[in-house]
């Protein structure tokens, strides 16, 4: 009885000291978004391949596309209805060569379809995600647009999200693995059908490729926080099978990390999970908050199940931290 109690206090004092290490640590000052170097290098392949009078109509019709977009982003969503029916009425436009038309029109689906998600209408969300899929695909594939996979493993992590918002959270998990698999560079891994180019893969920059693997484990996060202890096998039954394949620790360790410490959760490894969980909350939020949020709430939910002598001091002082972390999820918040 005496050797268990110690062990839990000893339990108790590491995880307060790694919690405390870690929200000491400032965040990390936004740098430039990995996504500039995206469009970057897509203007550099437009200007290539079409004549500039192409090119400046895309600039034109994209700004119809943008001020929807960013009215969406607001919530005016009657607004952002009128800018992309204007966009897609000037898609018939003779004007346009079919390389142009086809250009225009992935943009179009992924702003139209974040207009369908936000207002719950997730098929029409899903047939616009893999119709600007397939737009894409004859992009890359035909017409030479080699960055533009990125825009497709973009579109395939919103199947992940419409599929978690539709309560189909194994085919979600199922398929972020999938796309992690992918960036590791697996040969014969595509995400979804259709032609995935391994070499396209591996020319793009690697603060791309690590980008998204922070975006596609940032919602696994999502997805797998507070998992309920019943269904813990469940879902170590979906991820299991891929781990051995995710070969992604290089271009992005803390993701990596995070992913093996959620791992060792949900497959009951207790010690496992925290000693890299412990490790990981003292790091500090780094360029991931999202991680470390799920990591310091998973903690604290382990130091509860526990019955760890002053696991609710820690709760109390998680509450009172969270009010100002940026970014956490409603969802996620902690009640009084």
């Amino acid at each position: 009885m005496h050797s268990t109690f110690a062990n839990q206090e000893h339990n108790l004092q590491r995880i307060l000291a790694c919690y405390a290490e870690g929200r000491a640590v400032s965040p990390p000052a936004p740098g430039l978004q990995a996504g500039a170097n995206f469009y970057v290098e897509l203007d550099k392949a437009l200007n290539d391949k079409l004549p500039e009078r192409q090119v400046r109509l895309i600039g034109k019709i994209d700004s119809f596309r943008s001020r929807g977009f960013q009215a969406v982003r607001e919530r005016h969503y009657p607004l952002a209805e009128q800018c992309f029916a204007r966009v897609a009425a000037w898609l018939d436009s003779p004007e346009l060569l079919d390389e142009t038309r086809l250009v225009c029109r992935t943009f179009l689906m992924q702003s139209a379809s974040y207009l369908d998600y936000c207002c719950g209408d997730y098929k029409e969300a899903r047939r616009k995600t893999l119709e600007g899929l397939h737009a894409d695909d004859v992009l890359e594939n035909r017409h030479g647009y080699e960055i533009l996979l990125v825009h497709r493993l973009q579109f395939a992590l919103n199947l992940v999200r419409i599929s978690a918002r539709t309560g189909r959270c194994r085919r979600a998990v199922a398929l972020a693995c999938r796309i992690l698999v992918f960036l590791g560079t697996q040969p014969l891994a595509p995400p979804l059908p259709g032609q995935w180019n391994d070499a396209h893969l591996a020319a793009l920059p690697a603060e791309l490729v690590s980008k998204l693997c922070q975006q596609v484990v940032s919602e696994l996060a999502t997805l797998l926080v507070a998992v309920d202890p019943k269904q813990r096998e469940r879902f170590w039954s979906i991820l299991q099978p891929w781990l051995s394949r995710m070969l992604f620790q290089e271009c992005c360790p803390r993701a990596y990390t995070w992913l093996r410490l959620k791992s060792a959760l949900l497959a009951g490894d207790d010690q496992t999970f925290l000693e890299l969980g412990l490790e990981y909350m003292r790091a500090g939020r780094s360029e991931l908050p999202l991680l470390w949020y799920s990591t310091v709430f998973e903690i604290l939910a382990f130091a509860k199940r526990q019955c760890l002598p002053g696991a609710q001091r820690m709760h109390a002082q998680v509450q009172l931290d969270s009010k100002t972390w940026q970014d956490l999820p409603d969802e996620w918040k902690l009640p009084a």
